[in-house]
């Protein structure tokens, strides 16, 4: 029997790679987890292996580490050794590992990939397989490195012990690739610049450290390297993964006493505002020129998150240490789908980037970190809001007494812009009632899928913004927790914004029993790593495809718990709805319903009458008629009836498609259904119980005010009984009202799919006729029984009979005065 793939790794291919002087083929072995796939609230980790390859890899002399080159691939001993080697899935494989020779084998024979010529060849017999030795010149010949020079010894480094358990693939290949750049650089006498593109939560910092790790080795670090990023959350963060490689040789740049703190440090981690780059006038000496007089103050310089709009600002510093390694981290891609109106900040900042750094060197993307199972799937969730389909003019704000929220004073229309749409609310207009129905909308989602105590991010527009959403979503929690008689958590919602919160980004991220929900604008938008996380929430629209992917990103970053992403999209209100009614159509397993009943062929032509289905054609041969309900705002224009119509071509949906909505798709079997004239009907019929609501809300509020002073002047019980009997009547009305005027209103939505046109056969009868027409049938009933028992009984006297000519064969005929058989089963049925 054929090995399968695990025997035929270890009975062939190993013993036959370690006679080829690869003495541990396994020691680099490949290993992803299973993803997450997006079950229920959570999501659930496939119960099914990762994928598991393994590097070919060269040594050179006593190096701490191989240098991988290629992958293998191991296939069963039956299988093709060629199958799935198309260049496609060779390029894939080589960008992803960093590598630049792919094989697959069956133990027996071999294919390769070669990335530097494109070409795939074989199969040939894995007795062939070049040697250590063959491969090694093999990688120096067509990578130009020449491996018996100093230099190249930065290949053969090895990362830090303190991230060497559970090492992730592409990590190394991203090292891999910088260096390659690095040593292709100084070889060509150009800057050693790099750009590197990680997804976010995949490990940027610790790549970082990694790096610096291997540079340090290497002898790389005869000056001070710098790690630049643009918020103190990013400073704090990254000190802690450095420090577990360069303890206290890795230190923050702040000042102490006029001095730069981290003056002796091996590591220096800064944020341009420390350096003094965020100060624009140019005559002000900065903390860079104070302390780092001299050009090439650092070896290297490491800019997190450099999509940032800090660009110009960190230009400085690489300009300042041209000699210095440059090295860019970000989780953007360089391939993103432009929105239509793409901001021009973005357009420089990638233009900048790859200007700068030129093309990355290695990158890692959010869909390949989830097939891996490193980060956590996500599912995207749309809400629509109704309001944000609509326009609000100045003199709508005035006339609906639009109030400035900070002051509360009613808006004058010289202090509003003309026009505002769902992309200017909660920035330039505030509405508490869209904001209060987002964050009951949200609360209710998380109450439905797992409960409302989970970790969430919402993005709002602003400060003030977040302010609000954060007052609503723990309103929503406290009236939760009294339902449940539950004691509510601490700092259920909370603003995390520059202005204030980000000392809880800690208690976020690790507490399980307080701060659930953080409202920001954008500081959590890059870099902060919050590992399970369960939703994040848009309450707010972008116009960056930088920001919006830094901010998904957020929702990866812990791998084994899905993440639900919540998009509260604007749409244009719903004005008209066509309806097309095939409901008297008769389908079964024999007669399903074809696209021939819709009208169309299977290539989506239109379809002539002679072609349709018998079923569709008897629609209006069985005619139709004119509903005599009460139809609201349905077109109910008579429609000739079947005889006349068979003039017409017959009105198929494929054929009254393009016209739907207008009168020339009205039909027997098609109608329209007018929204617009719907809600403007009902605010008709709401307006009076609106008016009646609030006279009664008034009212109640004026019986409050006088229930007021008689208790302070303690006023007896009989005195104030009768006020509250008449404040419990307001109230009551008040609600009748407002339950009429939301009735209403919710009717409007309410679309039944009825054809008004249909026939609709009514029964015209009386009450007493309906119950004479019933005990006729009742008697029918009754006489049907009857005769079903006599026939009951005619059988087993048959039965009988038959038996007792069995015992007498000779007795052929009946006895004087007997009927015969059919003689007596008539006279029953008679009877």
């Amino acid at each position: 029997m054929p090995y399968n793939e695990p025997e035929t790794r270890f009975y062939l291919i190993d013993p036959k790679l370690r006679a080829k002087g690869y003495d541990d083929p396994t020691r680099l072995k490949l290993e992803t987890p299973a993803p997450v796939d997006i079950e229920g609230p959570k999501g659930r980790r496939r119960k099914v292996p990762g994928r598991t390859d393994y590097l070919i890899c060269i040594e050179i002399g006593a190096m701490p580490a191989p240098l991988p080159v290629g992958l293998i691939e191991a296939k069963r001993e039956a299988a093709d050794p060629l199958s799935g080697m198309e260049q496609g899935k060779g390029y894939g494989d080589c960008r992803r590992f960093s590598i630049h020779y792919v094989f697959a084998t069956n133990g027996h024979r071999y294919g390769e990939f070669n990335r530097i010529s494109g070409l795939t060849t074989g199969p040939h017999d894995f007795d062939l397989f070049p040697t250590h030795a063959e491969l090694a010149e093999r990688y120096a010949r067509d990578t130009g490195i020449d491996l018996s020079e100093p230099a190249a010894n930065l290949l053969f480094t090895s990362d830090s012990p303190a991230y060497a358990e559970n090492p992730r693939y592409y990590q190394s290949a991203a090292i891999r690739a910088v260096i390659a750049k690095i040593l292709h650089c100084e070889r060509d006498g150009q800057p050693a610049r790099a750009l590197l593109v990680l997804a976010t939560g995949s490990g940027k910092t610790i790549v970082a450290a990694n790096l610096l790790h291997r540079l340090n080795q290497a002898g790389r670090l005869a000056k001070p390297a710098l790690l630049l990023c643009d918020r103190d959350e990013l400073r704090q963060q990254a000190l802690g993964k450095l420090r577990n490689v360069f303890k206290d040789g890795a230190r923050i740049v702040t000042s102490d006493r006029g001095e730069n703190s981290a003056r002796n440090a091996r590591i220096q981690i800064a944020t341009y505002q420390t350096l003094g780059l965020d100060d624009d006038a140019k005559d002000v000496a900065s903390f860079l020129t104070r302390h780092y007089p001299e050009p090439n103050s650092f070896s290297v310089i490491i800019i997190d998150e450099c999509h940032r709009s800090a660009w110009n600002r960190w230009r400085v510093v690489l300009e300042r240490n041209p000699d210095a390694i440059q090295i860019g981290l970000t989780a953007t891609p360089r391939a993103l789908r432009e929105p239509k109106r793409q901001r021009r900040e973005d357009q420089d900042i990638t233009a900048n980037n790859l200007a700068y750094f030129g093309r990355p060197v290695y990158e890692y993307d959010l869909i390949q970190a989830q097939e891996d199972g490193y980060l956590a799937a996500c599912e995207i969730v749309r809400r629509a809001v109704s309001l944000d389909g609509e326009t609000f003019t100045d003199a709508e704000v005035v006339l609906k007494k639009g109030v400035d929220i900070r002051t509360g004073k009613r808006v004058k229309r010289d202090a509003l812009k003309p026009k505002y749409d769902a992309a200017r609310f909660d920035n330039d207009l505030v509405i508490p009632e869209r904001i209060a129905a987002m964050c009951k909308d949200l609360f209710e989602q998380l109450c439905a899928n797992g409960g409302p105590e989970q970790k969430v991010i919402v993005f709002c527009t602003r400060d003030l913004h977040a302010d609000r959403v954060a007052m609503q979503l723990n309103n929503r929690y406290a009236e939760c927790c009294k339902t449940h008689e539950q004691t509510p958590k601490d700092r259920y919602a909370f603003k995390c914004t520059e202005q204030g919160g980000s000392e809880l980004i800690e208690t976020f991220r690790g507490s399980g029993q307080r701060c659930f929900i953080a409202c920001t604008v954008d500081l959590f938008a890059t870099g902060v790593d919050i590992e399970r996380l369960n939703a994040v929430c848009f309450f707010r629209y972008l116009d960056s495809a930088i920001l919006f992917y830094q901010m998904v990103g957020r929702s990866t970053a812990g791998a084994g718990v899905k993440t639900n992403l919540l998009f509260f999209t604007k749409g244009r209100p719903t004005e008209r709805i066509w309806y097309y009614d095939l409901s008297g159509v008769k389908v079964g397993k024999k007669q399903p319903m074809t696209l021939a009943h819709f009208g169309f062929d299977k290539t989506g032509a239109v379809l002539d009458d002679d072609q349709l289905p018998d079923s569709l054609l008897r629609l209006l041969a069985e005619g139709v008629a004119e509903s005599t309900e009460d139809s609201g705002a349905i077109d109910t224009t008579p429609i000739p009836a079947a005889d006349a119509a068979r003039s017409q071509p017959f009105p198929t949906f494929a054929r009254l498609l393009a016209s739907r909505g207008t009168a020339d798709s009205e039909s027997p079997l098609s109608w329209t259904l007018d929204i617009a004239a719907r809600r403007e009907k009902a605010r008709e019929e709401m307006a009076p119980h609106l008016k009646e609501a609030a006279r009664q809300k008034a009212l109640a509020i004026t019986i409050r005010s006088e229930l007021a002073v008689l208790r302070r002047a303690k006023a007896p019980n009989e005195t104030i009984e009768p006020i509250l009997s008449r404040l419990s009547a307001a109230e009551r009305a008040a609600r009748e009202a407002q339950a009429k005027a939301d009735a209403i209103d919710a009717a409007v939505f309410d679309l039944k799919a009825v054809n008004p046109r249909a026939r609709s056969d009514r029964d015209n009868r009386t009450p007493e006729e309906v119950l004479t027409a019933i005990a006729v049938h009742q008697r029918t009933i009754d006489l049907a029984l009857k005769r079903l028992k006599r026939l009951k009984r005619l059988k087993r006297l048959l039965e009988a009979d038959r038996l007792q000519g069995d015992l007498e064969p000779e007795a052929q005929s009946p006895a004087p005065g007997l009927r015969s058989e059919p003689e007596q089963f008539e006279l029953l049925l008679q009877d």
